[in-house]
């Protein structure tokens, strides 16, 4: 009975704690996510050497 009922209370647990992780992180993810994007797109538009000063420069 007791471990029936810790099964899906830890399941539940763990899926607050990834979406108040989500919730919190989720502007430096989205940030990270879309300096990502950008740089793929720059490297296949053949100008990585111009995003890799502007990355530098945002990062310095």
């Amino acid at each position: 009975m007791l471990c029936s009922l810790s099964k899906p209370l830890s399941k539940s647990l763990s899926k607050l704690f990834f979406i108040l992780f989500f919730i919190f992180f989720s502007p430096c993810l989205f940030l990270l996510l879309f300096i990502l994007l950008f740089i793929l797109f720059c490297l296949s538009r053949a100008c990585g050497f111009v995003t890799l000063i502007i990355f530098v420069a945002i990062l310095a």
